[in-house]
């Protein structure tokens, strides 16, 4: 039984490993995000850089408290904000990463999360000296969640804006800068977020006063099951998973 249970770990390590010859970068659109606490908790120690990024798909906020990115669906023209993150140790933090996440390698279907390598944005000032923002596209494993499941979840909410930030938080500083049109969005998706999106507990203000799309959201806000909105506080560890 012993040797049973070392060969399936090292056949999934194998995989693993192949994955990141094809990508170590990792984008996070949900409470593995800096600032979180499975953050702080599970991957904090161990990363090397963290970028905003977008990554094309449709954001649900789930029953259980969690973000779950759907691909593969009429709304993939919307973009889903998220960080980019690099690792000192890419293959320990995979292996935490597919655990938290409950992700099987080996049996995917019985998985509640799916990693999949997808295309990700990231705005970068050019490096020709004009100051000027360019888009470079990277591939990054995301955790997405599956359709499958999806359909099940009679309770998801669709989050049209594609920031779990801005939904999740309650803003604790008043906005301090103007908002500026988010370059990387399609004319079907109008989004506007403040310049320190990144810096300060402030997006959902700026979504609040600018966003095309915030009465969705606040209609989806509505529907959610008091008290306290179905959301866990900043510093509770989401189990078993944590949703990107």
């Amino acid at each position: 039984m012993l040797q049973l249970v070392r060969h399936h770990w090292q056949r999934a390590n194998r995989l693993r490993q192949a994955d990141l010859e094809r990508s170590a970068l990792f984008f996070f659109y949900g409470s593995l995000m800096e600032r979180y606490g499975n953050f702080n908790r599970f991957i904090k120690k161990h990363v090397r850089q963290i970028e905003p990024a977008f990554c094309r798909g449709s954001l649900y906020f789930l029953p259980a408290g969690f973000p779950g990115l759907i691909i593969g669906d009429q709304h993939d023209h919307q973009l889903v904000a998220g960080e980019l993150m690099q690792f000192d140790q890419p293959l320990r933090v995979m292996r935490l990463l597919d655990k938290l996440e409950e992700f099987y390698p080996l049996q995917p279907r019985r998985s509640i999360y799916l990693r999949r390598r997808l295309p990700v944005l990231v705005e970068r000032i050019a490096s020709d000296g004009d100051g000027q923002p360019v888009l470079q596209r990277h591939d990054a494993w995301v955790y997405i969640y599956p359709r499958r499941l999806l359909r099940q979840d009679r309770g998801a909410l669709s989050l049209p804006c594609g920031q779990w930030r801005s939904f999740r938080d309650t803003p604790q500083l008043p906005v301090r800068t103007g908002c500026h049109s988010l370059r990387l969005c399609d004319s079907q998706q109008q989004i506007l977020v403040d310049e320190l999106f990144y810096q300060q507990p402030q997006v959902q203000q700026a979504c609040r006063q600018l966003c095309d799309s915030h009465r969705l959201c606040q209609q989806a806000r509505q529907l959610i099951p008091q008290p306290n909105a179905g959301f866990p506080a900043t510093d509770v560890v989401p189990e078993p998973h944590a949703s990107g």
